[in-house]
């Protein structure tokens, strides 16, 4: 069994079992299922804009945004508020 951490984030373990490498396609679909579910957690969505739509810059500055709907109860109160998160044009923790 081999352990391996992308960064200094230990909850980005892995193990590895048999020394076997794990390929693309699985590191991938082990990413995506996770961000599905942190999304879902929070009942999010993640979209990517460009900030400079119309001008000569167009394409070069997109960011990436997450936006959390607000949470309300049947009187209309607001339990949760809502969020957007500018995650910029990379996030890197």
């Amino acid at each position: 069994m081999v352990e391996f951490c992308v960064g200094e984030a230990t909850s980005s373990c892995s193990t590895l079992i048999g020394g076997q490498m794990r390929t693309k396609e699985e590191i991938e679909a082990a990413f995506v299922a996770d961000l599905r579910q942190l999304l879902l957690k929070y009942g999010a969505e993640l979209s990517a804009e460009d900030h400079w739509r119309g001008y000569a810059e167009c394409g070069s500055d997109v960011r990436m945004n997450v936006y959390i709907p607000g949470v309300y109860d049947d009187n209309g109160d607001t339990i949760s508020e809502r969020c957007e998160i500018d995650l910029g044009a990379s996030f890197d923790p």
